[in-house]
């Protein structure tokens, strides 16, 4: 029997559907999982979870807490794995990197993006990089990114690329305004009144870096017919303070919006992305989001930041519209939607790229020697 080790977060359907399809496609690996965060949606299908997380507001609790719980269960338990995977690489994992790394033959860490791009104590991160064994990132830019930041600590490491895969893009496929009423979507009368509305998706999360406030600007300066929108505000995860979304509300007053604050299902996030017609993604930095290609399988308009650098997309010749400064994006609205030909091909290159099936055995093999 083989065993695997994740650390991460189980609100993201991205773990729990990677525990998911490493045991089906390895029927003798047996996969745990430490939590990163309290458990608030969604089945985990891990042999066993491992929760250090308390229910307090308070950080320095939280965290003292967290590396008590681990110390703990690092001398109880005496397991054993083939790999360790920590997914979303925190500056706070430092001090338990040593006993991960003496529970397993290989310690691999998993960038998802503004944990290797935005990074702002690149030192401490060169440090936990040297203790780590196998580096994976999902794009040439992001390769690009640790090789020149980090050039000392990765020598000898092994680099990969995999990219996360999506069962929302088979669930989208499914996804009818029928089952919207019947599984009780939360926000579904929301959009239903909007109904003659084109609807424009701004963001996938809270966080500050997704330049909200820009976007909506530019749209209130630029765009005109503002009443044939309604602006959907994704503000489920990254919230840094609540200050920043009470900036959101204030800035969008008296426009058609829709604030989705509350965690979605999977059902929820593949029936957002089935019923938007626009998504604006200009945040500062990306590592090719799986939000984003949800959005483009379902037929979305996409309109991101040229400085994002998708080659994965340019170079399949994706239908994305790039823009170099956010300040043109409210005149680009009333552009046409995608033809069908257009979508057609925005949705094979992203079942390519992200199907699971095409990307599960990377994941499988990583850290293997």
């Amino acid at each position: 029997m083989t065993k695997k080790l994740l650390l991460g977060n189980p609100n993201s359907i991205f773990i729990r559907e990677m525990i998911s399809e490493l045991k089906e496609v390895n029927k003798n690996l047996e996969v745990d999982l430490i939590l990163s965060k309290r458990h608030r949606v969604g089945e985990i299908s891990a042999d066993n979870v491992y929760d250090f997380i308390p229910e307090s507001e308070v950080s320095l609790y939280k965290l003292f807490f967290f590396y008590f719980s681990f110390i703990k269960w690092f001398f109880l338990n005496k397991s054993k794995y083939d790999s360790i995977d920590v997914h979303f690489v925190n500056i706070y994992y430092l001090p338990i990197l040593p006993l991960l790394k003496f529970k397993c033959e290989s310690l691999n860490f998993i960038f998802w993006g503004s944990d290797l791009l935005r990074c702002k104590y690149k030192k401490i991160l060169g440090i936990m990089i040297y203790i780590a064994d196998v580096i994976n990132v999902s794009s040439e830019n992001m390769k690009r990114e640790l090789v020149n930041s980090f050039s000392n600590s990765i020598k000898g490491k092994k680099i990969t690329i995999n990219r996360f895969g999506s069962l929302s893009l088979d669930l989208i496929d499914k996804t009818s305004e029928n089952d919207a009423g019947n599984y009780n979507c939360y926000f579904y009368e929301s959009l239903k009144k909007y109904h003659d509305k084109n609807i424009v998706t701004i963001g996938y999360n809270a966080s500050r870096a997704q330049q909200h406030l820009k976007v909506i600007n530019s749209i209130k300066d630029r765009c005109h017919h503002l009443d044939n929108y309604v602006l959907i505000f994704p503000l489920t995860y990254g919230v840094e303070d609540d200050s920043y979304i009470n900036e959101i509300r204030a800035e969008t007053e008296g426009l058609n919006t829709v604030f989705l604050e509350r965690y979605m299902s999977d059902f929820e996030i593949a029936y957002l992305r089935m019923k938007t017609d626009i998504f604006i993604q200009v945040q500062i930095t990306d590592a090719f989001s799986m939000s984003m290609q949800e959005h483009m399988y379902a037929g979305n308009r996409v309109i991101t930041g040229s400085w994002l650098k998708y080659q994965e997309l340019t170079s399949e010749g994706a239908f994305v519209e790039q823009v170099d400064s956010i300040d043109e994006i409210g005149e680009l609205l009333v552009r046409p939607l995608l033809s069908v030909g257009e979508k057609n091909h925005n949705r094979n290159i992203i079942h390519k790229l992200s199907n699971w099936t095409s990307v599960i055995d990377g994941w499988e093999r990583l850290g293997r020697k």
